[in-house]
């Protein structure tokens, strides 16, 4: 148990120092000291920095995916359930800076290839939204606006004011409780 805790501690110390100083401050040095263990400690767990960007990917997509299906699992109607719970764990993710962002752009930095594991995660969670009772246009529309929402807060780029963000999320939500 306390291996996964130093593990977690170490790519919570990788997403804390990308986000707060840039990728070119991730050095397995930094980490080490952020997470207040030897860089030895760290390399036991991660030998290199892309075994620890993948390991940031893999922790930051499976907690994403948990609770999207976390908030499917609560919500009592069966149409649209998967895409209500999507926008809504996409825009928890943008706002709360938990780590999927920071760890998709280290990937994106480093070698892209490290999100293969996400681009699987995300590829399972779209098929499931295409059984989730909304007409296939419609449900790839919603799809795209959330991804490019995302990306919009990501990269900052298109990025749009509080106040149309809200006004878009509540059209998505009136998409996907449309009959």
């Amino acid at each position: 148990m306390r291996s996964n805790s130093k593990r977690k501690d170490l790519i919570t110390a990788a997403a804390f120092i990308v986000d707060q100083f840039g990728m070119q401050k991730l050095t397995l040095e930094a980490v080490a000291k952020q997470a207040g263990v030897s860089k030895g400690g760290l390399l036991h767990h991660f030998p290199n920095k892309d075994a620890l960007i993948k390991g940031m990917i893999d922790k930051y997509s499976e907690n994403f995916i948990n609770g999207v299906r976390g908030k499917v699992s609560i919500d009592q109607e069966s149409r649209g359930k998967w895409h209500r719970a999507y926008l809504e764990a996409t825009i928890n993710d943008v706002e709360a800076s938990n780590g999927l962002v920071t760890s998709y752009i280290a990937a994106l930095y480093t070698d892209p290839r490290l999100i293969s594991k996400l681009e699987s995660d995300y590829r399972e969670l779209h098929e499931i939204m295409n059984q989730d009772g909304l007409d296939p246009i419609k449900s790839t529309i919603i799809k795209i606006a959330i991804d490019g929402l995302w990306y919009s807060e990501i990269f900052n780029i298109g990025k749009l004011d509080n106040e149309l963000k809200k006004e878009v999320i509540t059209r998505l939500k009136e998409m996907i409780n449309e009959n």
